[in-house]
This record gives C-alpha cells, sequence and structure tokens, in this order.
C-alpha cells in the first residue's frame, strides 16, 4: 500500500534515531506485527528444551506411555506453532522493509520533479536511493527481530528463574552487560559504515559524470587521466569498504567469543547443581537447551547493533538529501544534425575564423569536422561539460603541462573567478559546473581546451556568454598564446574575427 508523502521530513538537521524512528512511523503496525510473529517464533523455540525437559521429568524418569505421548504431542505443536509464526512473520517483514525502502525513494523522486536542486550529484543521489534506502529499509526487519530477541530472553529468564534463581540472576544480570558491551564496539563500526558510504557514493557519482561527458573526455584526449581519477577514488572507496568490513568482522567474533563465555558460566553453574542434587534431570536439560538457544537471541541483538549503525548512517545521508533538494538538472546534450561536409581546411600556423550565422548549420559542421580529424586535433563544441570537483581538476583534465596550464587560466580571464572562490583552484564547482554563472563555465571550458595546446583546435562560439569587455581581453591573450598554432574559431563575434588571420564565410 503507498505511503507517498506520508514520511515526515524535519526542517533542521535531527539525530539519527529520529531520523529512524520517523522513516519507520508510517509502517508501524507493519513492523509491530512482524515483532509479534517473530516472537512467538522464539517463544516456540524455547518451549522446545521446555517441553523435552518435562517429557523426561514427567514421563519417562516415572515410566508413564499417557504423559509421554502427551507431551510429545505438546511438542509436535509447539513445532507448529513455531513453523508458521516464522513464516507469517518473514512475509510482513519483507513488505514491510520493501515498502519503506520504496516510499524513500519516492520522496527522493518527487524532490527531483519538483525541481529542489542541491549540490549532490546524480551519482550521489543514486547510492542515496539504492543503497541506503534499502538499509533503512531494511532495519524494519532488524527491529522485529530485535523485539522477538528481547522478548524470549526475557521469557527464558522467566524459565529459568523457576528452575534455580541462581541461573536466572546470571542471565539477567550479564546479558544487559553483554548488550552494553556490544553497543560500544558498535560505535566504532558506526564511523567506518558512514564513511564507506560516503566514498561509494563519490565513486559512483565520478562514474556517472565520466560516461555523462563521455564525449567531451574522447575530444580532450583525456580519457586516460578521467580512468586514472576513478581508479584512485575506487582504491580509497575499497579501502573504506575493507575497513568498514573488517571493523564488522571484529564486531561480529568479538561478540560470539563473549556469548561463548556467557554460555560456559551459564552451564557450569547448571551442572553443579545437578550434581548436588538441587535440580532435576530434566530441569537440567532443559537450563541447558534454554542456555543454548540464547545464543541465537543474543547474536541476533549483535547484528542489530551493527546494522542499526549503518541504517543511522544510511537514514542522515537520505534526511539530508530530502532537506537539501533533489538531483541539480542535467545540462542536455547539444543536437546535432546529420553531419556535413564542406568544413573549411584550416591553414598551419594560422587563426581562421568560421562565420556561420546558422548556429544548427555550424554545429554539423563542427560535428563534421571532429569525426573527420585525427590525432592532435581538438574540436570544443559551444555545450561545454564540466565534471564533478575542483577547478583544477577541470582545466588541468588534459593539460600539456603546467605552463600550459597557468597560460590557459589567464588567457581564459579565470582571474575573477579565482578571487571569488574561496580555495581558488582547488574549490569545487557541483555537477557539471553548476554552481558556475554561464559565463564561468564556458570561460571554464576555453581553459581547459587551451591547456590540452592541441596541434590543431576547433573552437565554436568560446565567448558567447561573457560580456564584451572580458571577450575583447580573451581575444587579446587568445591570439597570443596561439600564436604560430592552428586555430579555428567558429564565431559572429567582432572581437574574435579580428584577431584572426584568415576569414572564411559559409
Amino acid at each position: 500500500m503507498p505511503h507517498d508523502g506520508a514520511i515526515a521530513v524535519p526542517t533542521e538537521r535531527p539525530s539519527s534515531a529520529k531520523v529512524l524512528r520517523s522513516f519507520l512511523r508510517p509502517r508501524g503496525k507493519g513492523v509491530l506485527v512482524a515483532a509479534l510473529l517473530f516472537t512467538g517464533h522464539q517463544i516456540g523455540e524455547a518451549m522446545v528444551p521446555i517441553s523435552i525437559g518435562l517429557v523426561i521429568d514427567l514421563a519417562v524418569r516415572r515410566s508413564s506411555v499417557g504423559d509421554l505421548v502427551l507431551w510429545l504431542g505438546v511438542l509436535a505443536l509447539v513445532f507448529v506453532g513455531l513453523s508458521f509464526c516464522f513464516r507469517g512473520g518473514a512475509r510482513v517483514s519483507i513488505v514491510n522493509e520493501q515498502g519503506i525502502a520504496h516510499d524513500l525513494r519516492m520522496r527522493l523522486l518527487n524532490r527531483e520533479l519538483q525541481g529542489r536542486g542541491s549540490g549532490r550529484t546524480s551519482g550521489q543521489m543514486l547510492s542515496i536511493a539504492s543503497s541506503d534506502a534499502q538499509r533503512v529499509g531494511d532495519f524494519a526487519g532488524v527491529v522485529s527481530f530485535g523485539v522477538a530477541a528481547v522478548a524470549v530472553i526475557g521469557f527464558a529468564s522467566w524459565q529459568l528463574l523457576t528452575v534455580s534463581w541462581l541461573l536466572a540472576l546470571v542471565i539477567l544480570l550479564g546479558a544487559p552487560l553483554l548488550l552494553l558491551l556490544v553497543g560500544l564496539l558498535a560505535k566504532a563500526f558506526e564511523r567506518h559504515s558512514s564513511s564507506e558510504q560516503e566514498a561509494a557514493a563519490r565513486t559512483a557519482s565520478m562514474a556517472t559524470d565520466y560516461l555523462k561527458g563521455l564525449r567531451t573526455l574522447k575530444a580532450l584526449g583525456a580519457t586516460e587521466a578521467a580512468g586514472s581519477r576513478y581508479r584512485e577514488q575506487s582504491q580509497t572507496a575499497r579501502l573504506h569498504s575493507t575497513r568498514a568490513a573488517g571493523s564488522l568482522a571484529a564486531l561480529s567474533g568479538l561478540t560470539v567469543f563473549i556469548n561463548g563465555l556467557y554460555l560456559l558460566v551459564i552451564a557450569l553453574i547448571g551442572g553443579q547443581l545437578a550434581l548436588s542434587g538441587a535440580m532435576s534431570i530434566g530441569a537440567l536439560i532443559t537450563a541447558l537447551g534454554l542456555a543454548q538457544l540464547l545464543l541465537g537471541p543474543l547474536q541476533t541483538l549483535a547484528r542489530t547493533s551493527s546494522m542499526t549503525a549503518q541504517a543511522r548512517a544510511s537514514a542522515l545521508r537520505i534526511s539530508d538529501a530530502l532537506l537539501d533538494g533533489g538531483i541539480a538538472d542535467a545540462a542536455p546534450d547539444p543536437a546535432g544534425t546529420a553531419p556535413e561536409s564542406g568544413f573549411p581546411r584550416p591553414e598551419p600556423g594560422l587563426l581562421t575564423a568560421v562565420l556561420c550565422p546558422d548556429p544548427r548549420r555550424a554545429a554539423a559542421f563542427v560535428a563534421d569536422f571532429g569525426a573527420r580529424s585525427g590525432p592532435g586535433t581538438l574540436v570544443d563544441q559551444h555545450h561545454t561539460v564540466l565534471f564533478n570537483g575542483s577547478l583544477a581538476e577541470n582545466v588541468a583534465l588534459a593539460a600539456a603541462g603546467s605552463r600550459q596550464l597557468a597560460e590557459a587560466v589567464e588567457t581564459a580571464c579565470l582571474g575573477d573567478l579565482l578571487e571569488a572562490l574561496p580555495e581558488g583552484l582547488e574549490s569545487g564547482i557541483g555537477d557539471d559546473g553548476e554552481w558556475l554563472s554561464g559565463g564561468q563555465r564556458q570561460r571554464v571550458g576555453l581553459a581547459r581546451a587551451l591547456a590540452a595546446d592541441p596541434r590543431v583546435l576547433v573552437l565554436q562560439d568560446p565567448t558567447s556568454a561573457v560580456d564584451s569587455v572580458t571577450e575583447g581581453d580573451i581575444a587579446r591573450r587568445l591570439r597570443a598564446m596561439r600564436a604560430g598554432k592552428t586555430t579555428v574559431l567558429i564565431t559572429e563575434s567582432p572581437a574574435l574575427v579580428n584577431i584572426c588571420d584568415r576569414v572564411v564565410q559559409l
């Protein structure tokens, strides 16, 4: 049943516990039903050693065939009941988990459809809507299993109290200390889980970013540089994932070790009581069976701690995304027409201006020239595709060297932008340069093309989005930087046409 819009999203950053409660609240009844069914299953599991103990004390020791048949029948009914409870609980729990994950994905999608952009890239939003949403959904099952585990621990403690107050005291005092210790160990895993998710999101974002701008990467000859950056980021994500897995393995190993010591103490105390005659054989079997049974619920609570840490980290990421907005609009890929022939052959070593009043025809000529050109030729089309990362990473993506990089930044008149950004060249520019104005994006794209220092450079309307004063400065600097190099400018700008050695009318 859809619950779109039912999840409450706070207006300020809340604690992770409040976020999880708000995300689970629309499915609260389902979580409660699953918890009750799982509790029935766990109580049924606890009834198995209790029934066996009664069979031994009331039937076997008394040699009563009637009692034996009666308690074996009770044992069979217990197995039937716990089987149906588990099947029903599992079904309801899966519906809850998938429903919560679906609700969260719909909330994230609705924010995107409403046009509320944020600083997150599409790759990051994909990671949040898939991995993080599913982890929060899985937490609903964790809650149901956790409630059942607590219930069976309480039931087993009560049963043991009827057998031996000493055993009951050991369980009632030991279980909270055990849970506290496991909770403290889980804190470290929560930090590692959060860093793992962030690294995975950055890796997915970079992959999406590069796929979207694959044409630009190929034109710049920067596929190897992009691949190198992705490999570095992928290795970072792998290290974070390995660290998180190691933390989880250490948490699980320590939990099992502590649980083993806990059960060993119970078994030793029960054995001493049986040898002293304070317990019957049936009661001893019941006590040992319940002690062994407790291993499962305690391990469940240990997993609950680690999975809760994961869910809390993911819930905060989802909450931040819902507060900030959705995916920023992606810049459309320019629609080109079929390539046409007739693009003027550039004169070696000269700046050539190509006048073409029809933008569609100019785009067709540029596409045709790019398709027919060979190595050493860079065709930079009018639409500028930038990548999520710093300004330096974008400009230096295919830079021929540090000198060319500095000259390119100077030629593209990026000085004012560097002064405005808090970290200069190392400042982030958002997904596809969304944090920049149109003119700034165009100048960054121009600087990137110039930094590549290609043998033949073709620029389509490189200054159409900048003011006339800046355009004049770019024209003069472009003339100086590309002096003696083959350059073609498809433009109607008088400032650019005036610096060219040759003008061709299409």
